[in-house]
């Protein structure tokens, strides 16, 4: 039953093999521009939510705003938001660019920021006690204890 299910789909009316291997370049090419533009987003993402990761983690007072503005960009329908940047940026990558950095955003800052407050606090503690002093402690503690729960988000 399983070997007619897959032998079946050789024989599928809705896939044209032929049509596939014929446009093989057309196929890749594409492939690449998706992977070019799911990079570039993701490193333009994380180099905007680092920071406002931080400042979000250190500031209770600010982070429900940043919270809030990168949850309302998250909830504008792409549609909608690639329609209203076309008059600004045209058709161009720009346009897809910030519409999916634009999208990055929630999800990157808030698992920094989850990630940073897993970060127990007895270790912080002791970092102190060892001498680290806050940029050191960020740098080698709490960043790296928290990359799992970052790279979760990306």
């Amino acid at each position: 039953m399983l070997a007619a299910g897959v032998l079946g789909a050789v024989d599928d009316p809705w896939i044209r093999w032929s049509w596939i291997s014929g446009h093989v370049d057309v196929i890749t090419a594409a492939l690449v521009q998706h992977i070019q533009l799911t990079l570039i987003a993701v490193v333009i993402g994380l180099t905007i939510a680092v920071p406002l990761g931080l400042v979000a983690w250190r500031s209770r007072l600010l982070r429900g705003p940043i919270f809030s503005l990168t949850g309302i960009l998250y909830t504008i329908p792409s549609l909608a938001l690639f329609s209203a940047l076309v008059p600004f940026t045209g058709f161009t990558i720009l346009t897809a660019e910030v519409g999916l950095v634009s999208y990055t955003l929630l999800i990157l800052i808030r698992n920094i920021v989850v990630g940073l407050t897993s970060v127990p606090d007895e270790v912080r503690e002791a970092a102190r006690g060892m001498g680290y002093r806050p940029l050191a402690e960020l740098a080698r503690i709490d960043l790296p204890l928290a990359i799992p729960a970052i790279i979760a988000g990306v």
